[in-house]
This record gives structure tokens, C-alpha cells and sequence, in this order.
């Protein structure tokens, strides 16, 4: 059965994750005017895509940039060659990092007809879902650490919060998941039991992985000179609290 939409309405990566979810041979595809492409998925692994006179990673990428036009969603029986062999976490990634280095984003839904309107002549802020407000409170109480996500292993972003609003979510759950991913195949590569945090320090700041249980990951975010025993034991904190709640 096809499934059919608009650009105007999901973004592209969700078309692509939708397809995966399937876990069959799928198309995906992609119409913007003249422009048109064609992601393959197959058993949940984007494997080949067709974009012009480009090809494979290339472009995916730039396909990943629509925001406009169609969408369609068609099982096949016959996939092409193998033409991208990355895992769809590290794809993603990949892909958020080509587009930044090209002045390019990720294609987002836009508000239409009245939702446009009412959004211009009277901003409303939509109420915060519950995790969330969860993380805002725990970042309330902390001092080490000023930003957090909730993020599955896959690269699904549950919630995020950040007090600037400056940290692009889905960039966070792509890279949150390629880390833990090269994380926990070093530790059990060099035998060192199960991964519990992984700790990325740089000249603005420091970016803690903290596993919170087998799908899910917490993420905080440190300003720079800041005490890192103090931030890691906010994280473990957060996790215990963030692990109450079903996700």
C-alpha cells in the first residue's frame, strides 16, 4: 500500500524513517516542481538514493533539503545496487554536516492558511509536553549543567531543552546516537563491561552521553571551566530521575 503526503506537512528524514519502520523494500518518492529523487530503503537501511545527476550519499544529502512538494512511499520488489552502506544514525549526521558546510538546513513543515496567519498577527507559544517541563525543572535545580535532551539510540530526539533555544535537536540526537554507537563498540571492543557515559570536551563546552537504559540517552550540555565532577553528578541525577518515567 502507498503512502502519500506533502513536504509542506513532514520533513524528509521522517518520510525516511517512516519508511524504515516498515522493515521491507521501499521507494521513497521525492517531487518538487521539476526537481525529483528517489531514496531506497531496504529492511530498515537506506541503501541507494537518486537525486539528478547525483547518486548515493550525495544525493541523499541534498535531497534531505526539500521542503517542498510531494512525498510518496512505494514498496518494490527489486532494490538498486548498493550505493550507501552507513548506518542511518551516521547518514543523518553526515547529512545535518554537508548541508551546514553548504548554507543549507534540513527541510521543515511550515505553517499554511490560517495557522500561518493567526502565527504572524498573534505569536503563541505551544504548551511544553511533559518531558520536557521534566527537563526544564531538573535544569532548574542544576548549576554545572545549562542544556539536556532525552534521545533514543536510533537518533530520535524524545525532548530537548536548551534556556538560548540554539541547540538544533535533530543534530543532537544524530550525533548523541553516532557517539554512544562508536562508544559502546570501543568498550566491548577493548572488553571493558558495558558503557555507562562517554564525556566530549571542547573549547565552548562539554557534551556528556550518559546511558539512561538500552534505547535511551540522556545528553547534557556544560558551559566551558565548569566542574566536571559537579556536571557528571547532576547527569547521573537527571538519569535516575529521567529513568522513572516510561519513554
Amino acid at each position: 500500500m502507498n503512502v502519500q503526503g506533502r513536504l509542506s506537512q513532514v520533513d524528509v528524514p521522517s518520510v525516511v524513517e517512516l519508511a524504515r519502520q516498515t522493515g521491507g523494500s521501499v521507494a521513497v518518492l521525492l517531487v518538487n516542481g521539476d526537481e525529483q529523487g528517489t531514496i531506497y530503503v531496504d529492511r530498515g537501511q537506506v541503501i541507494h538514493a537518486e537525486y539528478g545527476d547525483l547518486a548515493g550519499a550525495e544525493a541523499f544529502y541534498h535531497l534531505m533539503a526539500l521542503s517542498d512538494g510531494t512525498f510518496e512511499l512505494r514498496p518494490v520488489d527489486h532494490v538498486p545496487g548498493r550505493t550507501i552502506d552507513q548506518p542511518w544514525n551516521s547518514l543523518l549526521l553526515d547529512a545535518l554536516q554537508y548541508l551546514d558546510e553548504h548554507g543549507l538546513t534540513i527541510g521543515a513543515p511550515e505553517p499554511d492558511g490560517e495557522e500561518a496567519e493567526l502565527s504572524a498577527e498573534e505569536p503563541s507559544v505551544p504548551p511544553e509536553d511533559p518531558l520536557t517541563e521534566l527537563l526544564r525543572e531538573l535544569l532548574e535545580d542544576a548549576s554545572a549543567i545549562h542544556g539536556a535532551a532525552i534521545v533514543g539510540t536510533d537518533g530520535l530526539v524524545h525532548a530537548a531543552f536548551t534556556p538560548d533555544g540554539q541547540v538544533d535537536e535533530d543534530l543532537t540526537g544524530a550525533v548523541a546516537a553516532a557517539v554512544y554507537a562508536l562508544s559502546a563498540r570501543s568498550v566491548a571492543q577493548l572488553k571493558r563491561g558495558r558503557l555507562h557515559h562517554t564525556l566530549i570536551q571542547g573549547d565552548g563546552g562539554n557534551i556528556i552521553v550518559m546511558v539512561i537504559d538500552d534505547r535511551t540517552l540522556f545528553v547534557g550540555l556544560t558551559p566551558e571551566n565548569v566542574n566536571l565532577g559537579m556536571a557528571f553528578a547532576e547527569a547521573r541525577r537527571m538519569a535516575r530521575r529521567l529513568a522513572e518515567v516510561s519513554l
